[in-house]
């Protein structure tokens, strides 16, 4: 559908790469799951928190820090943010 839509679909990759990237960290493909997180909404707290530990797992222990980083820093709070916040803390933490 995001496909054949055209530039009306272009909105949606994002969402898509997030839920591909999410599944693919949950099959236990960490390297498939960073592809497709790495084209996620970079400002949403909760996909980044997926990214790092996509990267985590994959061995990548200076993205992931970064990554948890950008989690505690991000100004957008809501939802997301209250999800990913304590688990990226302890993450930094260790």
């Amino acid at each position: 559908m995001i496909e054949s839509a055209g530039e009306q679909g272009t909105a949606f990759w994002p969402a898509y790469h997030y839920l591909a990237g999410y599944l693919k960290l949950e099959a236990g493909e960490p390297a498939a799951a960073i592809e497709h997180l790495e084209q996620a909404d970079p400002n949403d707290p909760f996909h980044t928190l997926l990214l790092a530990r996509a990267y985590e797992k994959s061995g990548r222990a200076t993205d992931a820090r970064k990554a948890y980083e950008r989690v505690v820093a991000s100004p957008n709070n809501g939802l997301e943010r209250a999800l990913a916040f304590p688990e990226a803390k302890r993450r930094l933490a260790s």
